[in-house]
């Protein structure tokens, strides 16, 4: 009678037990990858992995693996820049991935990371994961970093050369910021030729940003 028992409670344990483990797509209590478009959680496993050998390694080619072009960083001044290249990428690594965000990957734990329909989310928000190619077997790949503030270093340096272009119906926009640090809009009314002297042009102007992760815009 009590061996009956016994096999009647371990069969009872196995039928309750087998669909939590079938569909296991949470990361931790705060992550269910469903929430992202995906439920492939090996992936971002080693996803994960690398991203935190990449960084503490200091590997500028093995980091850029792992990012969606473009990379939107926002500052801690409420400005954000676009990295839209390797280029770029590369040219402000060491300013993006500054120790308050490389800490940040480097000591998220995958049992307490937390995510949402903006994607995965490492560290306060410092660092934003989005799933992409979810009709295969899914990849995860960086998407926004938020600088916070750099205690008293000062206000990051901008870098001179190109912000912003739109080219519309009626319009040809560009924003750079000059040599001297100073940022430009300059706009075209169509169909004037941009090597032409421009119809509005405004210096010393300010940007900024509003939202965080997937809902973050510049002004």
């Amino acid at each position: 009678m009590i061996a009956g028992l016994l096999v009647f409670l371990a069969l009872t344990s196995v039928l309750l037990l087998a669909p939590v483990f079938a569909s296991d797509t949470a990361l931790g209590p705060s992550c269910e990858l469903t929430m992202v478009g995906t439920t492939d959680k090996e992936t971002f496993v080693r996803f994960h992995n690398e991203l935190r050998t990449a960084i503490t390694r200091r590997d500028i080619a093995a980091t850029a693996l792992l990012v969606r072009f473009p990379l939107t960083i926002n500052f801690y001044d409420g400005s954000s820049i676009s990295l839209n290249n390797l280029t770029a990428f590369q040219s402000r690594f060491a300013e993006v991935f500054s120790p308050t965000v490389s800490s940040a990957i480097l000591k998220q734990k995958l049992n307490n990371i937390f995510c949402n329909y903006n994607g995965i989310m490492y560290g306060r928000g410092e660092v934003w994961v989005e799933a992409v190619d979810t009709r295969g077997k899914g990849r995860y790949r960086l998407t926004t970093i938020n600088v916070p503030s750099r205690g008293n270093q000062g206000p990051l340096k901008r870098v001179a050369g190109l912000q912003f272009v739109c080219d519309t119906e009626s319009y040809r926009i560009v924003v750079d910021i000059k040599s001297s640090g100073r940022l430009r809009y300059r706009s075209w009314n169509q169909p004037r030729a941009v090597t032409e002297k421009a119809d509005t042009e405004i210096e010393s102007g300010t940007e900024s940003g509003e939202g965080t992760g997937g809902c973050a815009r510049r002004i």
